[in-house]
């Protein structure tokens, strides 16, 4: 891959990881609105999403751009996001999504990452 390539897929990724952020707000706020007794129509997208940066995430850790850590952080959320899924803890599903997704998402922005 190109530099020119690799820049590119630098900015669509954080830009995605600001979306995802919009997204897991919207669907928070579906959460809120049905006092939490139903899953938002927003959450197929969020899930998909949320699998593609786990896939991204990866690559960036391989290629050294991001570190270890960050990785293990953002599995650990999908293991807690899965378990209030399954549960059927809305709550829990609304305090991670509103409360840890952002700094997640934040702390795995590759632009302005130092290379190791």
């Amino acid at each position: 891959m190109k530099q020119e390539e690799l820049d590119e897929t630098i900015t669509a990724y954080d830009q995605y990881l600001q979306r995802m952020s919009a997204a897991a707000e919207h669907f928070c706020e579906d959460l809120v609105a049905s006092n939490y007794q139903e899953i938002s129509g927003v959450l197929p997208a969020l899930v998909e999403g949320l699998a593609w940066i786990h896939e991204a995430l990866e690559n960036f850790v391989k290629l050294k751009y991001l570190p270890e850590e960050v990785l293990k952080a953002f599995r650990d959320f999908l293991a807690n996001l899965y378990e209030a899924l399954q549960n059927k803890d809305y709550v829990l599903l609304h305090d991670l999504c509103e409360f840890e997704l952002p700094p997640l998402l934040a702390q795995i922005h590759v632009a302005g990452a130092q290379i190791n």
